[in-house]
């Protein structure tokens, strides 16, 4: 039995697509390595996602794209068309992907890029701590009102009257929101699609007292 990963609902197929931006490996390197690092990038913005692929020399270069929540609402968005997938590296076991992958999604937050990889990263959870951009990128998936409640409700405790540092916390946590905001309506202005979690709210309403977002 084949030890390859089976496709199923979660990735993100590109095949029967091409990109002038792909950069596939040579004829017959992905048999010589265990796995492979790569690059989806989304071209129309540049944001990118950074994964890890068990190799199989069968399997057509863009069969997968990525299996990442965010990546796919855009893809379904912009279209995969528009996604090119670029090879970064190989790797012989999947502890050195993982690293691999760890060092690359770093870098590329190191750059200030979107990255649509999850906060399940451990890179990306420190990134999303210092970077303002980072956090305010991956809130943008949240619902509208569930972002524009957690807005209202931040500009309420910045009012109370708080100490400095605490002020400040504060104040960069409604930046946050706001750029989520303005992010979202950029999305939707580029690609005419609701986000999941927008079209949720739409159908089942918003509830306050539901942490889940």
């Amino acid at each position: 039995m084949s030890t390859y990963p089976q496709r199923d609902k979660y990735w993100l197929d590109g095949t029967g697509t091409s990109n002038e931006h792909d950069n596939a490996p040579k004829p017959g390197a992905l048999s010589r390595h265990a796995y492979y690092i790569y690059l989806t990038v989304n071209e129309l913005t540049g944001s990118l996602y950074v994964g890890m692929h068990r190799s199989n020399p069968q399997e057509a270069w863009r069969a997968y794209m990525g299996s990442g929540t965010y990546l796919k609402t855009e893809a379904r968005g912009y279209g995969v068309k528009n996604f090119s997938k670029k090879l970064l590296a190989y790797a012989e076991d999947g502890l050195e992907a993982k690293f691999l992958e760890a060092r690359f999604i770093a870098k590329a937050l190191r750059k200030g890029v979107h990255c649509y990889n999850s906060n399940q990263s451990e890179a990306v959870q420190r990134d999303c701590r210092d970077n303002l951009s980072q956090f305010a990128f991956k809130a943008s998936f949240r619902g509208r009102q569930r972002l524009q409640y957690n807005l209202t409700l931040t500009e309420k405790a910045i009012a109370a009257g708080l100490d400095t540092a605490e002020h400040d916390d504060l104040t960069e946590l409604r930046d946050g929101w706001k750029l989520a905001l303005q992010l979202k309506d950029e999305r939707y202005a580029a690609t005419k699609r609701l986000d999941p979690k927008d079209w949720a709210e739409d159908k089942y309403g918003f509830d306050a007292d539901d942490s889940k977002d």
